[in-house]
């Protein structure tokens, strides 16, 4: 398949582009990767976990205020569960990419 056909395929079948993209990275077809939708993605995967993180964080923020200021303790359990939740879910991603630690 020729590049200007695997950079079609980036934008009609997002799914093929992947397989194959593999596929070439794989078997050491670097000429054939459609190298400029490849650097596009793995930097959305970068923002992406930055953005999972920042969202992580606002909610846990959210709730620990609530928690701490508001006077509703109907609404206490609740809160907790969505603080440890929240923790659990940011250690998991500093587990998977320490360097967001600095982020």
């Amino acid at each position: 398949m020729t590049l200007a056909k695997v950079k079609n395929l980036y934008d009609q079948d997002f799914a093929l582009w992947i397989e194959k993209t593999v596929k070439q990275l794989k078997s050491g077809y670097l000429s054939q990767v459609d190298l400029e939708n490849l650097i596009e993605e793995v930097e959305s995967l970068g923002r992406r976990d930055k953005r999972e993180l920042k969202n992580r964080l606002i909610t846990l923020f959210e709730q620990a205020l609530k928690r701490r200021y508001l006077p509703l303790s109907d609404c206490y359990r609740g809160w907790e569960v969505t603080i440890k939740r929240c923790q659990s879910q940011l250690k998991d991603i500093l587990k998977d990419s320490p360097s967001l630690c600095s982020f």
